[in-house]
């Protein structure tokens, strides 16, 4: 990420998605954090995704507020280990991904099937205001849970095995 900017994550993320649809046909996609930008935009894109699914999608993201928070936490608890990764995302591709979002982002009005979104309360990251916007923009049918125990890493997190019952269930139906 220190060498590439978000034309190219994007265009590696359209190459996989023919690939995807080349071999299989219709396929379910999980976007997480950036990755749920990216997989919307290939949502609305035509490639032919069957559900999607959005974990903490980067719509309004790092809330200054709520990410002093947790490292003034990690600090507290003496948890130099996560205040260094912290400190480890280039500003390259901060800014990179602040750029995605903003051209990505109309595209949320083209997404046509039938989407997850879920967003963990706690998160730092990404400012749970996202997941509102995400159900509100997208028009096909939406359905938004929130787990008010997780943090960015929902998947990982304390309600992780809900998160994973939730999208497993949601893929099945």
């Amino acid at each position: 990420m220190r060498r590439t900017g978000w034309t190219e994550w994007v265009r590696a993320a359209e190459q996989e998605a023919g690939k995807l649809s080349a071999a299989f046909g219709a396929f379910d996609l999980v976007g997480f954090s950036m990755g749920g930008v990216i997989a919307a935009h290939l949502a609305a894109a035509g490639y032919p995704v069957r559900r999607l699914v959005l974990l903490n999608a980067a719509i309004v993201y790092i809330s200054p507020r709520r990410f002093a928070a947790e490292w003034l936490r990690r600090v507290r608890e003496r948890d130099w280990e996560n205040v260094q990764k912290l400190r480890q995302v280039p500003l390259r591709a901060t800014l990179e991904f602040m750029k995605l979002v903003r051209h990505l982002k109309p595209e949320l009005r083209r997404v046509a099937v039938r989407t997850l979104v879920l967003q963990g309360l706690n998160d730092p990251i990404v400012h749970p205001v996202s997941a509102g916007l995400l159900s509100r923009w997208i028009p096909g049918e939406v359905e938004l849970r929130y787990f008010p125990k997780s943090k960015h890493l929902i998947c990982l997190d304390c309600e992780a095995e809900e998160v994973s019952r939730t999208v497993i269930q949601f893929l099945n139906e």
